[in-house]
């Protein structure tokens, strides 16, 4: 399950530095409401009207909720000083089946003014107007017991929580095992593919597959439910103009079962297919799939350039592999029939 951070507290309070800290150390991307400030033109220390401001604020929950839709952890900063800021945030968590969570990075307001005096003589982060600063404290609202927060208010407090985090990530993935799919694992692959996809007849596109003998290698996610994740890829070839085949592979399909998407588990099973494929010598990959997902595990839509197939000039038809060879991609009669 993807994670929402959303940074809360005073300007200089500290929570870009812990922004920054998250991004390190859990991996998770980060949407800084400054940046996009920046991009606008426009500096919230000198001063932005409200409109300005819900402006970027939608600007930055547009981006979380593709960041969340593609399986990612993000760590929003900002100030969050209101709480319909907060509560929006949360909405866009909620909607994406992500945990939210906000930090509140509570620093006593003497330190505060005091980095602000320091910053003016050597600065190391940009400049808030004074009278910007006191209207910005004036109308600040605190987290509420009813809210979703937890507040850092020392390092010792954030090294705390930090391990618990690095702890919690570690024991999410302990519940996923990695296994080639045999014979007996048929029929539950076969139903969690028709109910991955929710599509009628996707399950006979396995069917095909299996029984045309053209699969490389099956492979599956489990967890204490049983099968939570499936991929399969497929042997294709890459005839030159010389009329010789270079031996490529396809993946198709990839399913994770519908409660446990957007959590990982399809970027390691891809991860862990690949490793045993390229393990027995394959080096060249294909895939037609989101153009915004697989580039994860290593595709692009630039290195399918070379080839010509049904698909040439979709950006959603990429490759992998150090050496793409050139020529015209040769499917089994399953995936160039499929519709």
């Amino acid at each position: 399950m993807p994670h929402v951070y959303a940074m809360c507290g005073l300007a200089f309070s500290g929570k870009s530095t812990i922004a920054r800290r998250l991004v390190s150390e859990l991996g998770v991307e980060l949407i800084s409401l400054d940046r996009i400030n920046e991009e606008r033109r426009l500096h919230g220390g000198e001063g932005m009207s409200d409109a300005q401001w819900e402006e970027t604020s939608f600007i930055a929950m547009a981006r979380l909720r593709v960041l969340l839709r593609e399986g990612k952890s993000v760590v929003v900063d900002d100030t969050f000083s209101h709480r319909f800021l907060r509560e929006r945030c949360k909405q866009v968590s909620d909607e994406c089946r992500a945990r939210f969570l906000i930090l509140f990075v509570e620093t006593p307001l003497s330190t505060i003014r005091e980095r602000r005096i320091a910053n003016a003589v050597a600065p190391t982060r940009s400049h808030i107007r004074d009278d910007v600063f006191e209207h910005h404290c004036a109308r600040f609202q605190f987290p509420e017991s009813t809210e979703q927060y937890v507040t850092i208010a020392t390092d010792s407090g954030f090294e705390d929580w930090i391990a618990g985090e690095k702890a919690g990530q570690r024991s999410a993935g302990r519940d996923i095992t990695m296994r080639a799919a045999g014979q007996e694992d048929s029929a539950s692959t076969r139903k969690l593919v028709a109910d991955a996809f929710g599509l009628e007849g996707v399950e006979s596109f396995l069917d095909a597959l299996r029984g045309e003998g053209c699969l490389l290698g099956e492979w599956l996610a489990e967890d204490n439910r049983g099968t939570a994740g499936f991929i399969a890829f497929s042997r294709v070839h890459v005839e030159q103009t010389n009329g010789s085949r270079v031996d490529a592979a396809m993946l198709t399909p990839l399913a994770v079962r519908p409660d446990r998407q957007r959590s990982g588990i399809g970027t390691r099973l891809m991860r862990y297919a690949l490793d045993e494929l390229e393990g027995r010598g394959e080096t060249a990959f294909f895939v037609l799939g989101h153009p915004n997902y697989y580039p994860r595990v290593g595709f692009r839509a630039s290195a399918a350039n070379s080839v010509t197939a049904p698909w040439s000039g979709n950006r959603a038809f990429m490759a992998r592999g150090a050496n793409i060879p050139s020529g015209r991609l040769v499917l089994p009669p399953a995936i160039a029939n499929a519709r």
